[in-house]
């Protein structure tokens, strides 16, 4: 499952949310224009609710991307 991210009505990223025979996974992408804003932080928080309510316990993994310097704080 895809969802965008929007602000102010444009497209700023996406949220997404796989089920993978071994879990779950979740990513995104947002345009660089809108990185170290907390949108990538506050999508996430929202969609872990979404996936709570589907009845998702749990992640097994969390990973980055290693040229994403951002994510490894």
């Amino acid at each position: 499952m895809f969802f965008a991210i929007c602000l102010n009505g444009t497209v700023i990223g996406y949220s997404a949310f796989n089920i993978r025979e071994n879990g779950y996974e979740m990513g995104y992408c947002f345009h660089s224009a809108f990185h170290g804003k907390g949108y990538a932080n506050e999508s996430h928080l929202a969609l872990l609710d979404y996936m709570r309510k589907l009845g998702v316990t749990g992640l097994q993994q969390v990973q980055h991307f290693r040229m994403n310097l951002r994510s490894r704080s």
